[in-house]
């Protein structure tokens, strides 16, 4: 298999470490000890609304205010 300017992509892929298996390690970890999420519930509508922004920006030529 290659990728787009990449002749050997699929002996690439298996060295990538993407931090997956670690991640979900410390989800487990969080859920089991604290049972706090890893990701504040603001941080995640705050991102959420810089998105729809970003993309209304990009859809009307202008600047956005949050």
């Amino acid at each position: 298999m290659s990728g787009y300017g990449f002749g050997r992509f699929s002996s690439l892929r298996a060295g990538l470490d993407k931090g997956h298996k670690a991640q979900f390690k410390r989800l487990v970890e969080s859920i089991k000890t604290s049972g706090y999420p890893l990701i504040p519930f603001e941080d995640i509508v705050n991102t959420t609304k810089a998105s729809f922004a970003a993309l209304d920006s990009l859809r009307t030529g202008t600047w956005v205010q949050l």
